[in-house]
Order: C-alpha cells, then structure tokens, then sequence
C-alpha cells in the first residue's frame, strides 16, 4: 500500500503499523473500482471554489484532480464543508438523481477517509 514511500525511504508515523491496517479495512470496505472512476478535482473546499460577482461558479487549483472515485469528491466536501447529514443526502441526491441509502452511506465513509488522510498521512 505505501510501498512507493518506503522505496523512497520516507519516514512513516510511530503509529503506521496502526494506521495501515485501519486503511487496509476501510479500503476492502470502499470496494474501489477502478474502472468506474471519474474526472475529480480532489480538493473541493472553500478556498478552491470561488463565484463571479454574476453569480456564476469556478473551480481552482486543480493541482489534485485525476481520475477517482465520485463518492470520495462527495466524501472530501462534504467533510471540509462540515455538512450534516441531512445536507450530505441531499448532496448526493442531486449529485446522482436519487437518494440512495448505500451510496449516502459511501460518500459518508469516503468523507471520514478524507478527514483522517489530512490529520496522519
């Protein structure tokens, strides 16, 4: 999982051996799937999203974007956005057109994933 640290001989947190299991459980949990991953800008939050004076929206900093997994952008915004969890379903309703429980539940654990990659790794 980290290999491409260690090759490079980063030096990994007291706590690793802690952290990287509990990322190997949220990954066999998140069930990436690679071949549905999407264009993301993988930093939205508020310094990265700025409106014209017409009201008009425009996405910055697109340092972070690739290919990944759309419940992750979700996940990432709705943390940094500090969304309850009415406003996530919502969110996600708009987003995919329907409230789906599963995909809520996706977008809420890829957020938690997105907080806890900023504090330790």
């Amino acid at each position: 999982m980290f290999s491409c640290a260690r090759q490079r001989g980063v030096d990994m947190p007291e706590d690793f051996a802690a952290i990287s299991d509990t990322i190997a459980r949220v990954e066999s949990i998140l069930d990436l799937r690679r071949n549905e991953f999407v264009p993301c800008h993988n930093d939205l939050y508020g310094a990265n999203i700025l409106q014209t004076p017409q009201g008009d929206v425009r996405l910055v900093d697109y340092d972070l974007s690739g290919n990944g997994d759309r419940c992750y952008e979700l996940g990432f915004f709705s943390t940094y956005s500090d969304l309850n969890a009415e406003q996530v379903a919502h969110l996600c309703e708009d987003y995919f057109g329907s409230n789906d429980a599963k995909i809520r539940a996706r977008v809420e654990l890829m957020g938690l994933a997105a907080d806890y990659n900023s504090v330790g790794l």
